[in-house]
């Protein structure tokens, strides 16, 4: 059964374990009026039963990420400083147990799954559209600088022959510089690539994909975790080159990222892992 045949729909359980979205922005008045907004509008809110506030610095937030938002957005670190960052938590979206949190910034916001017998994304993207058609909506100075999905997801193993059962051969097992004295255990493998679709109603429209996997040893039975860790995104290039506007595009931006994903991930594992958690699709 070809690899083809399996769809997001069809699978029955997988090994995702953490979702985060960003989408980046420019051009926010106030980011405390629309916090006032966000509070007094009940569709939105609805979903969230804590909320607090901290600033964003060193301490707060990893400082490789905020040198990876500064550098994607040509802006000094320095602008970070104390930047106010309003929290959400303690999420209920029916039908999941996941955790959610949502952070909403004058720069930036994120919304991360912590997955718990996730199901799909859908429901989350559902809201995520009107969430941010909403906050565009309430001050037309706002634009759409990038958007992003990392998903990270993996399993341990009692060896490299359980791990091939799960995952291609070779894909934590990559080209080496030096073999000598060395196992996958603490390897890392990173690729950064652009991808045009060339079919259906996406074609010609790109996306940008940041992918790695890494292997760990853990004091278990199964002393071999694997990380696979896809973060796949578009920024104010791919926005210029495919002449999107927002937020128009948010539904169909979401939904082309997330589907690429999806195909990665059933390059990285094997037919026999779909075949066990999945049903494929006639």
């Amino acid at each position: 059964m070809p690899k083809e045949n399996f769809t997001r729909y069809s699978m029955r359980e997988n090994m995702l374990k953490k979702i985060l979205i960003r989408v980046d922005y420019d051009g926010v008045t106030d980011i405390n009026k629309w916090i006032d907004i966000f509070k007094a509008t009940p569709v939105l809110n609805n979903h969230f039963n804590d909320y607090g506030q901290s600033y964003l610095n060193k301490a707060s937030f990893d400082l490789s990420k905020m040198e990876e938002v500064a550098r994607q957005r040509a802006l000094p670190i320095s602008a970070f400083d104390s930047l106010p960052i309003h929290h959400f938590r303690e999420s209920h979206f029916d039908g999941h147990q996941d955790k959610v949190n949502m952070e909403i910034a004058g720069l930036f916001m994120t919304f991360q799954v912590d997955c718990v017998h996730y199901t799909n994304i859908d429901d989350y993207f559902n809201y995520l559209n009107r969430y941010l058609t909403t906050f565009m909506e309430s001050d037309r100075y706002i634009k759409i600088k990038r958007i992003g999905i990392r998903k990270i997801g993996g399993d341990s193993f009692a060896g490299t022959e359980d791990m091939n059962n799960t995952f291609e051969t070779g894909f934590f097992e990559g080209h080496t510089i030096d073999n000598a004295d060395t196992t996958i255990i603490e390897r890392e493998y990173h690729d950064r690539f652009m991808k045009t679709m060339t079919e259906g109603d996406n074609a010609n429209r790109s996306v940008k994909v940041n992918y790695s996997t890494h292997c760990r040893r853990i004091e278990s039975e199964r002393p071999f975790q694997a990380v696979l860790d896809i973060d796949t995104y578009i920024d104010e290039y791919i926005i210029r080159k495919d002449n999107l506007t927002f937020p128009a595009a948010l539904s169909s931006s979401l939904e082309l990222i997330n589907d690429y994903m999806f195909e990665l991930y059933k390059m990285s594992v094997t037919i026999n892992y779909l075949n066990e958690h999945g049903e494929p699709q006639q």
